[in-house]
């Protein structure tokens, strides 16, 4: 696969996790207009210059940006490939949610809210298991005397 490919690959992935609207939206990152955008994902195209590749690093840290240029390892860096194994779904919502929250999301609006409704639900959800178990030791502390509760029974 070329570095080409790769790029239009890892511009794809942080399209679908709402990281970018369009592959031009790098452009801005690295200073390049759309015909830079368009010759870097181009077949037999250019190729990321050194600083180029730096600033994407520090702006998309998702992405092993050395596997776009060299095509070794894997798309993901590792960090990220460990999430996605296990609390992957949960992870990608909380920066989505922290993007959405901080106003620099790029999901589409209705998209935003509904995710901040689910998240509300669930808060809502947790906050009332927390009361009842608050209201749950309350019962029992006024059930046990105070010399029963310093003796730790």
């Amino acid at each position: 696969m070329s570095e080409n490919q790769r790029l239009k690959d890892a511009l794809d992935y942080l399209k679908s996790i709402g990281e970018i609207n369009a592959w031009i939206d790098i452009g801005d990152k690295i200073s390049a207009d759309k015909n830079r955008i368009a010759y870097l994902t181009k077949e037999d195209g250019g190729i990321l210059k050194g600083k180029e590749t730096a600033i994407l690093k520090i702006s998309y840290p998702d992405i092993n940006w050395d596997w776009v240029t060299s095509g070794l390892g894997e798309m993901l860096t590792e960090d990220n490939n460990m999430v996605r194994e296990g609390e992957a779904e949960y992870s990608l919502r909380e920066q989505k949610i922290f993007k959405i929250l901080a106003g620099t999301s790029q999901l589409p609006e209705g998209e935003q809210l509904s995710m901040l409704r689910e998240e509300f639900m669930k808060l809502q959800g947790e906050r009332n298991k927390l009361a009842d178990k608050i209201s749950g030791v309350i019962d029992q502390l006024d059930n046990t005397s105070f010399w029963d509760m310093l003796k730790g029974k």
